[in-house]
Order: structure tokens, then C-alpha cells, then sequence
């Protein structure tokens, strides 16, 4: 089997990402370090030399019954502690190199993970709205290619699936899970027993207090509101930061307005704002609704309106998307409701975006049984 996989198993975990990815990478566009070839492990028989494409049925085991330990941290916070049982059948389409192959059905046997918990698809054989026909491979001789044209093997445990993009379907796509050079995880078989780990620790970038709520809307005002609570203050030109106001209702059922304009014609920029609501996630997002009082170099100014709001505490968000006239982004603030207190600046200039350490840890077994 030949394929775009050069010692990149360290970094492939884009793949888990909700995007398809395909093995038609150019081989100049991948670099690859001289490895040493690895021992073969005891599995008790000879290693299957037909590295060839595998007709449907021709695998030496049908059915695989195991499970995988998903573990998972966000800066050392628990995220993801499950227990997923797995029941293959055997892989129905063509495989290329495979020694073996099943289609898998996974269920989730015991959680004890955060609510908010979202397992990778390839990791976990969990299905999602876009990951789906989760599949396991076994591939003894995978070569890969380096940035000077060299040719290197690996032996490799593979996650096949489809992705469902705006109702097509892509693939089968392959995602290295485990591979002789150990560089994210360990394979092992002995007999029809086989034994997999994957770990990973990597840095993931995230807006800030955007956290969206299941009922999460773009707004559609086309005009601004006014407003008997009023604020003003500017933010940088590029969108690395942005600043959070806040305000008290104490009425239910109320109608909340809110408008952002530019201040003056050298400091116009294309705002946005969203809104947060009393359970702290983002409730409504509004750019480009109106045309600003002093026009930005291109787009326009944001509203949103929220009519039977709930009574509690909000947060509006003020960011800039850019196009500014000058070097300073400067802004008008309205909010119109039943407000109880004062509109505050709660938090000036912070960074819109924030790193956060993630820690993956995988352990599956299985039996294959012919």
C-alpha cells in the first residue's frame, strides 16, 4: 500500500478535525526522517505478503470484539472518561494492503466525563453528523514518502470513514491511528489478540466567551436601535482583542436592542458583537446589519434585537473584523430595555483568543475471531 502518511503520525491528529482529508497529497509536499525498521512482532503466524488490493470477503477473521478506554483533559481538567464497546463485521469494500479489516459499531458502555464531552470519531468509532461507516484496518507494509523522494514502511493501524459534507458523501478516507514508529501510539498483536494505544498532547486556539447556545442565532435586524443606556470605548484595528459589557434585566418577556456604530470618520472599522445570556453562553451574533454613521474602508455596523429575553445578567461582546480608516477602532454602544442598574465595561482590551493544552489518552483491545 502506498500512501501520504511519512512519519507525519505525530501531527495527524488534524485529521480529527471536522473536515475530510485524502491520501492524494504530493510527495515533495511531506518530509520524512530515516527510521529504523522495527522488529516483527510475535503474532503467532507468518505476516501476510499480499500487499494488493483485498476482495470483499477475503479476510482471515469476521467478526472483532473489543473496547476502547477514551480518556481526555482540557488544561488538566477532566473532559472524557468512557468505556465503548466495539463489535466489527467483516469490511465489506476494497482495502488496499490489508491484512484485515472490519465495519464497527460502537455504543458507549460507561461514562463518567464532562457534560460537554465530544469524542474524535476516528478515535473512539463513535459516529457523529459527519463522521460515519467507521471502519478498523490492519496494514503490515505501508510505504511513505520523504521530501527527497525516499521510500519508507511502516506498519499501521487504520480508522476508515465517510464524511458527510452539505449532504455528499466523501470517502473512505484512512486516519493512522497507531504505527511502527511509535510516534503518537503502539500496536501489538499476538495471536487473534491485538492491543492499541494513542497518545497525544497539543495546543488548541478558541475565541474567548463564545461559548453558543443550542438555540444560537445570526441576527437579521436591518436597522439600529436606539437606546437609554449608552457606552463608548475603542479596541485595536487586526481582532486580537475586544472588550465586554455588561447589564442586569429584572423584567421577563422584554425586548433587548442592541447597537454598535463608529465614532468619527478616522476611526471607523467594520464592528461585530454577539450577545451572551444570564447562562452564560452566546445567545445571538450581529454584523454587517446597517450602514454606519461613519463608513469603514468596507462593510457595515452591527444590531440585534431579542424579544421575550429572559431576566438575568448579559454580556455584549465588541469585536472588530478590520477595514479601518485609521490605526484606532472606536465605537458607540446602545442598549435599549428594562434595564436594572448601569451598562458597565466589565472587561477592556482582553485577548479574543486563548490557547488550551489537550491531553488525549487511548487504550483498545480486541479479539478476532474468524
Amino acid at each position: 500500500m502506498s500512501a501520504c502518511f511519512p512519519r507525519i503520525f505525530r501531527v495527524a491528529f488534524f485529521l480529527l478535525l471536522p473536515f475530510g482529508g485524502s491520501c492524494t497529497t504530493d510527495p515533495n509536499e511531506q518530509e520524512t526522517e530515516p527510521v529504523e525498521e522495527e522488529p516483527d512482532l510475535d503474532t503467532g503466524t507468518e505476516p501476510d505478503s499480499d500487499t494488493g488490493t483485498k476482495p470483499n470477503g477475503a479476510f482471515p477473521w469476521s467478526v472483532l470484539d473489543g473496547e476502547i478506554l477514551y480518556r481526555s483533559t482540557i488544561d488538566g481538567e477532566l473532559h472524557c472518561d468512557a468505556r465503548i464497546a466495539l463489535t466489527g463485521t467483516s469490511y465489506t469494500g476494497e482495502c488496499e494492503g490489508c491484512e484485515w479489516a472490519f465495519s464497527i459499531e460502537a455504543e458507549v458502555s460507561e461514562d463518567n466525563g464532562s457534560a460537554d464531552c465530544e469524542m474524535a470519531p476516528q478515535l473512539s468509532y463513535i459516529a457523529n453528523a459527519n463522521y460515519d461507516s467507521l471502519s478498523m484496518a490492519y496494514v503490515p507494509v505501508l510505504e511513505t514518502y520523504s521530501w527527497w523522494g525516499d521510500t519508507y514502511t511502516y506498519e499501521v493501524l487504520m480508522t476508515g470513514y465517510d464524511y458527510f459534507y452539505y449532504g455528499t458523501v466523501y470517502g473512505p478516507y484512512w486516519f493512522p491511528v497507531s504505527s511502527s514508529d511509535e510516534s503518537t501510539g503502539t500496536f501489538s498483536r499476538v495471536g487473534n489478540e491485538i492491543e492499541w494505544t494513542f497518545d497525544l498532547e497539543y495546543l488548541a486556539s478558541a475565541e474567548a466567551y463564545s461559548d453558543l447556545c443550542d438555540d444560537f442565532s445570526e441576527s437579521g435586524s436591518t436597522q439600529p436601535y436606539g437606546g437609554g443606556f449608552q457606552g463608548s470605548s475603542d479596541l485595536d484595528c487586526e481582532g486580537e482583542i475586544f472588550d465586554i459589557w455588561s447589564f442586569t434585566t429584572t423584567d421577563s418577556g422584554a425586548t433587548l436592542s442592541v447597537t454598535v456604530d463608529t465614532s468619527s470618520d478616522d476611526t471607523a472599522f467594520d464592528p461585530m458583537i454577539w450577545l451572551r445570556g444570564p447562562d452564560d453562553c452566546s445567545l445571538i451574533r450581529a454584523d454587517d446589519n446597517y450602514e454606519c454613521t461613519y463608513d469603514p474602508v468596507a462593510y457595515r455596523c452591527p444590531s440585534l434585537q431579542v424579544e421575550e429575553s429572559e431576566a438575568g445578567n448579559y454580556q455584549v461582546v465588541v469585536a472588530s473584523y478590520g477595514s479601518c480608516a485609521g490605526k484606532t477602532a472606536a465605537y458607540a454602544l446602545r442598549v435599549d430595555g428594562p434595564l436594572s442598574g448601569e451598562l458597565l465595561l466589565e472587561l477592556d482590551d482582553i485577548q479574543r483568543y486563548g490557547e488550551t493544552t489537550h491531553v488525549l489518552d487511548i487504550d483498545g483491545s480486541a479479539t478476532l475471531i474468524e
